[in-house]
């Protein structure tokens, strides 16, 4: 939880329990958590998804969609759909499931993204298990083609940060609005699915290397590792 205090119509940070750096992350976080309870920021930060679909309508040819709700046969909600992109010429489809999480500033902070991640993907495994058996199903924008007529890329997308950790689910994928934004426009959708099921990244013995730092602290001598760029820039290649 964070350390918010609801004070009349202030809220209070506890100053003792964070680095004056965190305030502004922390809060934002608390309004990532429960968009709707956070008024204006809270909104904003709830709908970021729409970034994703801005984007991926500058494709030529694309149709583009978002928040299409699965139902099971009771009618009930079973999950929805964040974002759909459809090529219907090649059949081809990619379904994200967003999140918004606040950029990390700390390890356990990343850890605790990446933790997100996977709970996101085990969310992702769930739906398209249960539209796979038919438990579920959607009701597809009028104009496009059924949703198993599609070859889906199933896809947990944050605004910056890369997954690090292996999904422990088949065929289900993590990438970044910022990486995919830093290869520029995409031409096809096939650029966009290559791209996430295979990143171009930074290699070690080319782009940077495993080093270490030495430094005193007191009387001990402290080694820690470290990264050593080769090159002094990288970037993922354009499309």
């Amino acid at each position: 939880m964070s350390p918010l205090i609801s004070l009349d119509d202030a809220v209070i940070v506890c100053p003792p329990l964070i680095t004056p750096r965190s305030v502004d992350a922390i809060i934002l976080r608390s309004a990532a958590y429960d968009p709707a309870r956070y008024g204006p920021v809270g909104q904003r930060q709830g709908g970021r998804a729409a970034k994703w679909k801005t984007w991926l309508d500058q494709v030529p040819g694309l149709l583009v969609t978002e928040r299409v709700v699965a139902r099971r046969q009771d009618h009930s909600a079973a999950g929805d759909l964040d974002v759909l992109a459809v090529d219907p010429q090649q059949r081809r489809g990619i379904s994200f499931e967003i999140k918004w999480p606040i950029d990390a500033i700390s390890y356990p902070e990343v850890a605790k993204i990446e933790d997100w991640i996977t709970s996101a993907a085990a969310q992702v495994d769930r739906l398209r298990a249960d539209l796979t058996s038919g438990k579920a199903a959607v009701a597809m924008p009028r104009g496009w083609p059924a949703l198993f007529d599609i070859d889906w890329t199933w896809v947990v997308g944050t605004p910056q940060q890369l997954g690090l950790r292996p999904i422990p689910f088949q065929e289900i994928y993590a990438t970044s609005f910022r990486y995919l934004v830093g290869h520029g426009v995409p031409h096809t959708l096939d650029d966009v699915i290559d791209t996430i099921t295979s990143p171009d990244l930074p290699s070690e013995g080319t782009h940077y290397e495993v080093t270490t730092i030495d430094f005193m602290l007191g009387r001990h001598r402290v080694v820690q590792d470290a990264i050593g760029l080769i090159r002094d820039s990288w970037e993922p290649r354009p499309w």
